[in-house]
């Protein structure tokens, strides 16, 4: 007895089921045009969508691909037996992957632009870090820096520099020495760096320019 209840109510369940995909299908299409010609419809999806698939990112293909057949062989069946509302359901769900795999290449492709884009900055920044023009131009810079009780102290400064190398996604790496001294920073595009001993010369060398004006 408990068996044919258990039944009873998976029936059940699957007319439920049933019946809510088919509501969803009913406002689904108030708010987008259903074909006129599902046929055609189908006819386009099937030359179209494997196309859009194809542009899609690899670890997305297979899937989609799996989806696209299992919906449109069961669209297919649905037009062939007359099957009115499995017909609108297929095509729903067709309709909505279509969008999905547009959405996803649009997506795949920013990120590609961004990533592109970001690599150009890097290597840009490299070629620029890597010319002693433009690192004399920030260490002027900091050596302007000061607070109320003047200019900052050149210890202060060095850490700032570094921050601004790894800000510019430079990879910096500083390496100690036994003196303050012999500290050195190194960076993609310059591996030779800078020590800090260099780096307290041109600040003082700045500075006095700076006082001279």
């Amino acid at each position: 007895m408990k068996e044919i209840e258990t039944l009873m109510a998976e029936f059940k369940a699957e007319d439920e089921y049933i019946e809510e995909i088919q509501l969803r299908a009913k406002r689904y299409w108030r708010e987008r045009k259903w074909p006129q010609n599902p046929e055609a419809w189908l006819r386009k999806a099937e030359v179209q969508i494997p196309n859009d698939i194809t542009r899609l990112p690899p670890n997305l293909r297979e899937e989609f691909e799996m989806l696209f057949r299992t919906q449109l062989r069961h669209a297919k069946h649905c037009l062939a037996n007359g099957d009115a509302d499995g017909l609108t359901v297929a095509i729903m769900l067709l309709d909505t992957n279509c969008e999905t795999v547009r959405t996803n290449i649009r997506l795949h492709r920013e990120a590609s632009y961004s990533a592109l884009q970001s690599d150009k900055g890097d290597k840009g920044a490299q070629a620029r870090w890597g010319n002693r023009g433009e690192l004399n131009k920030k260490i002027k810079e900091l050596a302007q820096r000061q607070d109320d009780w003047g200019s900052l102290p050149t210890a202060e400064l060095w850490p700032l520099l570094y921050a601004w190398l790894d800000e510019n996604r430079l990879n910096p790496s500083e390496t100690t020495g036994k003196t303050t001294d012999k500290s050195r920073i190194i960076w993609d595009g310059n591996p030779s760096g800078i020590s800090y001993k260099t780096f307290k010369n041109q600040i003082s060398a700045h500075r006095q320019q700076q006082n001279k004006k």
